[in-house]
């Protein structure tokens, strides 16, 4: 079984998980977390998220897009197999930034990457090396390295898996950046109008606004991007081709502004232009990855069911799984069960290729471990990562399990 060996990066991938979650089980052992606190942590779509910005001159657009449309199966093989979560080509509608395309990625290992080293990567059997960097010889004449900009996300809207907004023709997306600086002395204030405010109204618009999908807060790790400082970003996404009347739009804001400006004035803010200034851009993704099959979503897919692991002593477990949820049973010789758990939150992560999941226990305790599903059944390593702590069991051994009707 395919085993982590980077251990830097997968310990820096657990610490995401229990400080953006905050559920705080080793800071406060003992004390209840409400379920949907840990449903979600559960949730979380991805840790990480680079932008790499470039110049192309008008003349140069068409041949490199032709080039980019080229290599886009390169870039579906990589995210099928764990490279990364997405990937995508933006091109902004003003230039205020110095960049009018970007490539977006999105990852949940939560090492700093800075500018990645775009290399040979791994290639699906049809597509040759030689022509690979033949692609990358020529994108290199016909675009600018701008600068890039990586981004821990901290805060985030959740939504229902089963009915997904998403349109199938990825080009009806529509990202807007707002790249942040708090005011001197307002860190600490803008951050909590974003995560205790803002967040709510975008949790309502998602709810209620079919063009809009996805809010997320982010905090900035990396900037190389000239003639711009920010500490912080949010990202609104939309659907250019979902239209609300005028009508609907204001009922949707009505019902939401006199709470906000009350949240507001609560925490002594004015106007949000008292504490950050703002700078925003929005882009239009010209083409992208298939999110449906990136690794982490077939794993996460395949899990959903009833599974069991039988001990050799003829007791066994049971695991129910939903897309955010685990329920563990366990039973004797006899078959007879003697605990049975409430469903506990549960978040599939690709960390270096490798799937991993994280339960999330109502103490706010979480047991992060490495799995594989391969013919059919479910393994689980039994080295896992308890409360941001290795535990000193065999990482050879795994739970097994099979599914159950």
């Amino acid at each position: 079984m395919k085993r982590i060996t980077n251990t830097i990066s997968l310990l820096l991938a657990t610490a995401f998980i229990s400080f953006d979650c905050t559920t705080h089980g080793a800071d406060a052992p003992g004390k209840l977390v409400p379920h949907e606190t840990r449903l979600k942590a559960a949730q979380k779509p991805y840790n990480i998220s680079s932008h790499y910005h470039y110049w192309v001159e008008k003349e140069n657009e068409e041949a490199y897009l032709d080039l980019a449309k080229e290599i886009l199966p390169v870039r579906q093989y990589q995210v099928e197999n764990g490279a990364f979560l997405w990937f995508g080509i933006l091109k902004a509608r003003t230039n205020e930034l110095g960049s009018n395309y970007v490539i977006s990625l999105g990852e949940d290992s939560a090492q700093w990457r800075g500018r990645r080293s775009w290399g040979i990567p791994q290639l699906p059997p049809s597509f040759s090396v030689a022509r690979w960097k033949e692609i990358w010889n020529e994108l290199s004449k016909l675009h600018t390295y701008k600068g890039s900009v990586t981004a821990a996300l901290r805060d985030y809207t959740v939504g229902d898996m089963d009915a997904s907004k998403w349109p199938e023709d990825l080009q009806k997306i529509v990202l807007n950046i707002g790249y942040m600086k708090p005011a001197e002395g307002k860190r600490s204030v803008y951050r909590n109008a974003e995560r205790d405010v803002f967040q709510k109204v975008w949790q309502n618009r998602y709810e209620n606004d079919p063009s809009f999908l996805r809010w997320g807060f982010h905090s900035v790790r990396g900037n190389s991007l000239e003639g711009i400082d920010f500490d912080y970003m949010t990202t609104n996404i939309s659907r250019s081709d979902v239209k609300l009347t005028q009508e609907e739009s204001g009922k949707i804001w009505d019902g939401i502004k006199d709470e906000t400006g009350k949240s507001l004035k609560d925490m002594g803010v004015e106007s949000m232009d008292d504490i950050r200034e703002i700078q925003s851009v929005t882009y239009d993704l010209v083409m992208g990855t298939d999110g449906s099959k990136q690794l982490k979503n077939q794993t996460r897919n395949s899990l959903l069911g009833t599974w069991v692991h039988k001990n050799k002593d003829g007791s066994y477990r049971k695991k129910v799984v939903t897309h955010f949820t685990e329920q563990l049973s366990f039973y004797n010789t006899e078959g007879k069960m003697v605990e049975k758990r409430k469903p506990w939150p549960m978040r599939i992560e690709i960390i270096d290729q490798q799937p991993r999941f994280t339960v999330y226990a109502p103490d706010g305790g979480t047991w992060n471990a490495a799995i594989n599903v391969v013919n059919g059944k479910w393994y689980e390593q039994h080295r896992a990562i308890w409360n941001g702590r290795w535990t000193e069991t065999d990482p050879t051994v795994y739970w097994v399990y099979e599914r159950s009707e």
